[in-house]
Formats: C-alpha cells, structure tokens, sequence
C-alpha cells in the first residue's frame, strides 16, 4: 500500500521515467510471467502468454513496465477462480508501437465502472482492503509517461482485458490499443 501512494504521488506530481531500455517485448512477457508465477500458483491461477515472435523492440523504463504488468496482473489474480488463466499478449500496432494486453475471465466490469477504472482511489468494491484504488491509475500514469495509452473492456460476467500501448525503439507516437 505504502509503494502504491509513493508511486502515485510521483506520478501525480509528474510521472518519472528513469532510464529507458530498448527491450524485446518476448524477454519482457517472459520476465513478467517468471516474477509473477509464484503469485499466480498461489492463487491457482495459470499466466499464458501469448505473443508472435517478430515482435519489434519497445523503448521503455523496463521497471515502470514491470510494475504495470505486476498492478494488472494482481488486479486479474483479485477476481480469478482458482483453476482459471490470465492471458499476457503482444502485438505490433503498425512500425510505431506494440499493444500489450492482460486478460481475466473474472467477474468483469459495466460500462459506468470501466469508465472511472483509471480514477485514483476508484475500487468496484469498496469494502476490498486489498489496496486503495491506485493500481489502475498509476498504470495509466506510467504508460503515458511512455507516450502510450492504456484502455480497458470487458462486460459483466465476461471478464477484463486491459490494454496498453508503448513506442516501438523507432517510433515514439500515441497509439489507441
């Protein structure tokens, strides 16, 4: 809770990349789902990861990106069935950026709750005191600080998918996911 409100206010004030990386988006996937793997397995869940192989490489602060694919993915862990997946994918959007995206098949969201999923201090259910409501909007603060967007459907009962865009090593434009 303490990293989430340090990140946030630093976001808030003015997001701070530290050094960008040029990085396969493959080694990026495969390094999410090794950290992440430990979480999952103790909440039943499996990370698949999906992803073409000639992907272009993506200019990123490799650990803001770490810490966006950790909020969402512990987001999608808090509503997934034991026994159920969460899907990791990548495509390339065009020469100038690659959507990444995690999907649940929890609970989902209506339209009203994925309009405000990115408001600080927003939770579905306000009685979670799993977190304080920061994880979706320091995500959206870290991928703009990357020159990406970040976008999230899904429909009650149907599940989550949250995606977002960073610039390939070449292109640096906005790219909606």
């Amino acid at each position: 809770m303490i990293d989430e409100l340090l990140d946030f206010s630093a976001s808030s004030a003015q997001p701070i990349l530290r050094e960008r990386v040029s990085a396969d988006p493959l080694v990026l996937l495969a390094d999410v789902a090794a950290m992440l793997a430990p979480l999952a397995e103790r909440h039943g869940v499996a990370l698949q990861v999906h992803a073409p192989a000639d992907l272009p490489e993506v200019s990123i602060d490799y650990e803001r990106v770490l810490r966006v694919f950790s909020n969402l993915i512990a987001n999608a862990l808090k509503v997934s069935a034991r026994g159920a997946s969460i899907q990791l994918a990548a495509e390339a959007i065009g020469a100038e950026s690659v959507a990444f995206s995690v999907t649940d098949h929890g609970p989902g969201l209506s339209a009203s709750d994925l309009e405000r999923a990115f408001d600080p201090f927003w939770q579905k259910d306000r009685t979670d005191s799993r977190g304080v409501g920061l994880g979706l909007s320091i995500v959206k603060a870290f991928v703009e600080a990357h020159g990406g967007v970040v976008s999230a459907i899904g429909r009650e009962g149907e599940g989550c998918c949250f995606r977002f865009t960073l610039p390939t090593a070449t292109g640096k434009s906005r790219t909606t996911p």
